[in-house]
């Protein structure tokens, strides 16, 4: 995870974070969700990623996901909260896939 924001919006909180992979390949579809946390280890949200979130592999910051959530409160600033992505599976452009 490089970083994290989050915004008020009309339609609710917008969470947006950008992120670079450590996988060898291109994902089709991930399984995968945002967790945050506070600074005492605490969880305050879990949030689902988009499965179809195109994420090239090897490269920094190549894709912004946002997502809607009315849970997680917008007045969290990136430097007291952890975020952290926990992945299940992904399945990669070529067709294999990996399940961690």
């Amino acid at each position: 995870m490089l970083d994290w924001s989050a915004q008020p919006t009309k339609k609710g909180p917008t969470i947006t974070f950008r992120l670079k992979s450590n996988l060898q390949k291109a994902v089709r579809s991930i399984s995968a969700t945002l967790v945050f946390d506070d600074a005492r280890g605490n969880k305050l949200a879990e949030l689902p990623l988009s499965p179809g979130l195109k994420i090239v592999a090897g490269v920094e910051g190549a894709e912004d996901d946002v997502i809607l959530d009315p849970r997680m409160n917008t007045e969290l600033q990136a430097a007291g909260v952890k975020a952290t992505i926990c992945t299940r599976y992904v399945e990669y452009t070529d067709g294999d896939f990996e399940e961690f």
